[in-house]
């Protein structure tokens, strides 16, 4: 599944990347359809953090996102990291009584950054809790820019001029001391692209159902995460954002809820669901790795290796990863920070485990010399392999 998203740099005076503004787009079109707002805001936000990463997209810069008042409320910005994101909200937000203990308790910890400026807006406000303030140049009369900068200059804010579009606009800002500079002048929205693992809805409604309940039970939540693909490459991709928490290797997908906690995985969650509800099978390489994952987590209790069932469950699971992504397999699991025994399973020759998984994928494509030769070296019999790959087919058949 193509994923789209869109970044404009921000620069200091010196016309160096301060960070970007991350736009939603739903296609190479470089232009924001009419979408709904939170679901504009929540596509962006899993897509900067998960999908692409900070690394690749804002090269561990600042990302500018919007926030709507409805996700201000649902309190799911602490799924994200406090370093690199500056929240963005409308003056309209700010000036809402209801809003404000939620801003308060963003200003203590995230950049706020005011857009969608008013003339006739209250100083004090958005001096007590705005870091930045954006001011619109095609918006507003010269005269206008002048006197919200004389307000707000040695105020403790950073002036941000956008949509500049001459260079007469951005010397004109230079000259009213604005600290930081976006438009066309500089640079439109980039397109970037990727691709994205699509969930299966089954797994949707499973998690929804469990998010009504009183007591999240971890290990019915690691079953129906472990057999989606894409949630399991997700809920790891976000331990790894949260990397504040991160305090050893995972090697399973219940270490990984462990280490995200109860308030976090529920709001990791509802963010997901709200987000990517999918009509869509999954692909032939999402199936294969779905049976190689199981296959090889039965094959291993075959072979009096049940310590490392979790292990190569998701060895199995991230066989294909690279060719789905169409991306370096190193670099992915890089990004997922696994344990070293998940990732020497899938890079290094000579492991032990990594020759396991070769036995599951090499009876998979018919190659019986080497399942021969496999088998013997784990004392595996043809039988036991033949049971467990078709019951591996049966449990993927049963989670559709």
């Amino acid at each position: 599944m193509d994923i789209f998203i869109a970044r404009q740099p921000i620069f200091t005076p010196k016309e160096t990347v301060y960070g970007y503004e991350i736009l939603y787009r739903e296609s190479s079109d470089n232009k924001f359809n009419d979408t709904e707002p939170d679901k504009a805001t929540t596509n962006v936000l899993l897509n900067t953090f998960e999908t692409f990463g900070l690394q690749t997209l804002t090269n561990e810069k600042y990302a500018f996102i919007n926030f709507t008042e409805n996700l201000l409320e649902k309190e799911i910005i602490d799924l994200f990291p406090k370093k690199y994101l500056v929240v963005e909200l409308k003056l309209s937000t700010l000036e809402k009584e209801k809003n404000l203990q939620y801003i308060k308790n963003l200003n203590n910890n995230y950049i706020i950054s005011i857009d969608d400026f008013s003339i006739d807006f209250d100083e004090s406000l958005v001096v007590k809790y705005a870091n930045i303030v954006k001011i619109d140049f095609y918006k507003f009369e010269k005269e206008d820019i002048k006197n919200i900068a004389d307000r707000l200059r040695n105020k403790k804010v950073k002036l941000l001029a956008e949509k500049l579009e001459t260079h007469e606009d951005f010397q004109l800002a230079k000259d009213l001391g604005f600290d930081l500079f976006q438009g066309f002048f500089f640079k439109e929205p980039e397109i970037l692209l990727t691709q994205d693992l699509a969930p299966l809805k089954i797994s949707y409604l499973q998690l929804l159902i469990k998010l009504n309940e009183d007591d999240l039970d971890l290990i019915e939540l690691s079953n129906i995460i472990s057999r989606d693909l894409g949630l399991t490459y997700r809920l790891l991709k976000m331990v790894n954002t949260l990397s504040f928490s991160l305090r050893r290797e995972v090697d399973s997908v219940k270490d990984a809820l462990i280490l995200l906690g109860e308030i976090k995985t529920r709001k990791w969650i509802s963010l997901i669901v709200l987000t990517e509800l999918s009509n869509d099978r999954p692909e032939e390489l999402v199936r294969t790795s779905l049976v190689r994952a199981k296959f090889a987590e039965l094959l291993s209790q075959k072979a009096n290796m049940e310590d490392k069932s979790d292990v190569l469950f998701l060895s199995g699971l991230f066989s294909l990863i690279d060719v789905i992504l169409r991306r370096p397999l190193d670099e992915i699991l890089h990004e997922l920070n696994i344990s070293q025994e998940v990732k020497d399973s899938l890079l290094k020759e000579d492991d032990s485990l990594y020759k396991f998984l070769n036995l599951v994928i090499s009876y998979e494509k018919g190659n019986w010399d080497e399942v021969s030769m496999s088998g013997r070296e784990f004392s595996l019999d043809s039988k036991d392999i033949s049971d467990c790959y078709m019951n591996s087919l049966a449990w993927y058949l049963k989670i559709l």
